[in-house]
């Protein structure tokens, strides 16, 4: 990333919300080392060298590992990122709503001590929801591999530089509407209406696809996903990710969110979305 005036180092905190599976895990890391992956490439790009700290809280733990007020408070993050679950985000586990509570008291902190948060797949479903939205079972079925994905006129004053990117899928539930306070960025309707979405006040910004989840990773959690999907969606997924996989939007999203935590930087202020990243 060679960008003027960006920090020489950014402490991101990963709310890691899902258990790998072994297999997975074996042949491509889980969440957490996805995330680093993606976002070490990203910030390694150019001449210029983001220094990262990503650092791990795995909500699903008893007791659940998040932040302290204290640290958030204090500035210790510069953002934070809830992954992507094989969960679901409308289920009433206690966690669930242990981190509904979380996301809701971040929002409620006066703006310049406002942590940016970002939320990827079961991250922006539950952001939805925890801010007065719906996450639901979408109708439309399962919406899996590299797919195509529109910027709205608002996404593309957002993102700027690009009509459509193009994101690995992997989800059969789907924010419906927007939440109270946000403005669509991106969609693949009428399958999937909400694929990204800022609020307002550009604090919240959260993201149905997965720059993430590598290609040959998406291949693999098709493989085990297959038996719950029909036969059509995973044929025409594998067909895919076979056409796509050099193709893939992964690390220019990567870079569009890591831009998005250090602007707030240099602000504390209101951003909201006319200026592009």
């Amino acid at each position: 990333m060679n960008h003027p005036h960006l920090p020489h180092k950014l402490r991101i905190g990963i709310l890691v919300t899902e258990t790998t599976s072994p297999s997975l895990a074996q042949q491509h890391g889980d969440m957490f080392s996805m995330f680093q992956q993606v976002f070490h490439q990203t910030s390694a790009i150019g001449e210029g060298q983001l220094i990262l700290d990503l650092v791990r809280f795995n909500v699903l733990d008893d007791p659940p590992q998040y932040p302290s007020t204290h640290d958030l408070d204090s500035g210790h993050y510069d953002g934070l990122v809830i992954t992507g679950s094989t969960k679901n985000a409308h289920d009433d586990d206690p966690w669930i709503h242990t981190l509904m509570s979380f996301i809701q008291q971040l929002q409620q902190h006066p703006l310049d001590r406002k942590v940016p948060l970002v939320g990827i797949c079961f991250g922006h479903q539950i952001i939805a929801r925890a801010l007065g939205g719906v996450c639901e079972r979408n109708p439309h079925g399962w919406e899996f591999g590299p797919t195509l994905v529109r910027l709205t006129d608002q996404g593309r004053s957002y993102f700027g530089s690009k009509h459509t990117m193009c994101l690995n899928q992997i989800h059969q539930d789907h924010v419906p509407f927007l939440p109270p306070g946000f403005i669509r960025l991106a969609t693949t309707e009428p399958h999937t209406s909400i694929q990204a979405m800022v609020s307002a006040d550009g604090r919240c910004l959260s993201i149905q696809g997965h720059p993430e989840i590598s290609c040959a990773a998406t291949t693999t959690f098709l493989d085990i996903l297959a038996p719950q999907i029909p036969d059509a969606v995973v044929q025409d997924a594998r067909d895919r990710l076979q056409q796509h996989a050099g193709s893939m939007d992964d690390l220019w999203l990567a870079e569009k969110i890591l831009l998005f935590f250090c602007r707030h930087l240099h602000t504390r202020t209101t951003l909201c979305i006319s200026p592009s990243l």
